[in-house]
């Protein structure tokens, strides 16, 4: 299951890459393209997420993987993955840093299990403050790009 996440982590990194290197092409000396991907992680990392516990009724390993690439096509981590690679001009390095962060992520997830969610007995982390932290810097980073 794990290397399944892995696989699905390498495939949206790399369309993510792939979206920002074209858009590199199109808009050579531009920087609103990087700036506007970055306001869309941090949209995305202030957005509140309903606590719900995943379930997977069918079992089969290609549900999970389209959720998971489903999941992981729009989010936070693939709109600074584009960013980086429409102003880096460095769309491999991109989403390989992309892939391999998702990855560390998606393992760390895998092995904390439940703790992750709160469902053990005061072992609550603070998740939405985090991702309103890494909103504000998103949108600091957006600002920055564009401001000469």
């Amino acid at each position: 299951m794990l290397v399944l996440c892995l696989a699905a982590s390498l495939a949206t990194s790399t369309l993510a890459a792939a979206a920002g290197w074209l858009l590199a092409g199109l808009f050579p000396a531009a920087a609103w393209p990087a700036a506007i991907a970055l306001l869309l992680a941090a949209a995305q990392l202030a957005r509140p997420i309903p606590p719900e516990t995943a379930r997977e009724p069918t079992r089969s390993l290609f549900a999970t993987a389209w959720v998971l690439v489903m999941r992981q096509a729009l989010d936070a981590p693939r709109w600074i993955i584009l960013a980086v690679a429409a102003s880096g001009g460095a769309p491999l390095h991109a989403a390989l840093g992309g892939a391999v962060g998702a990855g560390a992520a998606l393992a760390l997830g895998w092995a904390m299990g439940p703790r992750s969610e709160g469902a053990l007995p005061g072992a609550r982390y603070p998740w939405r403050s985090a991702r309103l932290a890494l909103a504000g810097l998103a949108a600091t980073a957006a600002a920055a790009v564009l401001l000469p």
